[in-house]
């Protein structure tokens, strides 16, 4: 089995043996005009050590054995909202932070989503594709969890959901594929390839 590299310093930023992939998240700077997925300092930090807590609390509560990470004390509060949410969800875990790539030919991106699970979901348990944002709500989180369910070993998610958590809690928007954001996103990742010729 290959290895997915990342280095988020090259103009495509993943890497499988010689070929590079662009990222969902470049992907989404040409389609918004925004760099949301690296914004200030501050967030990006935020969010790197909330994510590096879920991962670890989902695997947790798994009952599986990992390595807890380091908490700033300012980003705590959040934890309440990830144990309330693997309360009411229960996931059963497949893949944590597993980076991949679309074996669709011609569409040359990659990503890493947060999680792909078996949840409770409407009361019934589904396989979810899950992606954590510690911000405020986005159209291009939207288009984020759809263009993950292209990458391989994603594609058989039944629900997409992003999972917002905040210092007052959670929240999980549920979110239908769109043909229109998928050409968006194609046509974005049309212009990346185009760029880098001219």
């Amino acid at each position: 089995m290959s290895t997915v590299s990342v280095d988020r310093i090259q103009p495509r930023q993943y890497a499988v043996n010689e070929t590079r992939y662009y990222s969902v998240s470049q992907v989404l700077q040409v389609l918004t005009g925004e760099t949301y997925a690296y914004g200030s300092t501050e967030a990006m930090q935020r969010g790197t050590d909330i994510h590096a807590w879920f991962a670890w609390a989902v695997n947790a509560y798994a009952g599986n054995d990992a390595e807890q990470p380091d908490l700033s004390a300012d980003h705590a509060p959040y934890m309440q909202g990830i144990y309330d949410w693997l309360s009411v969800a229960k996931p059963l875990p497949m893949m944590i932070e597993e980076p991949s790539v679309c074996k669709v030919y011609g569409l040359e991106f990659a990503g890493t989503p947060d999680l792909l699970a078996s949840v409770l979901h409407g009361g019934k348990r589904k396989m979810a594709l899950i992606d954590l944002k510690t911000g405020q709500p986005n159209d291009a989180h939207r288009i984020q969890v759809q263009s993950y369910s292209r990458l391989a070993g994603y594609t058989g998610a039944e629900v997409l959901l992003v999972l917002y958590v905040s210092k007052d809690g959670f929240k999980t928007v549920t979110v239908k594929k769109s043909p229109r954001d998928w050409a968006a996103f194609q046509s974005a990742l049309s212009v990346l390839a185009w760029r880098e010729t001219h």
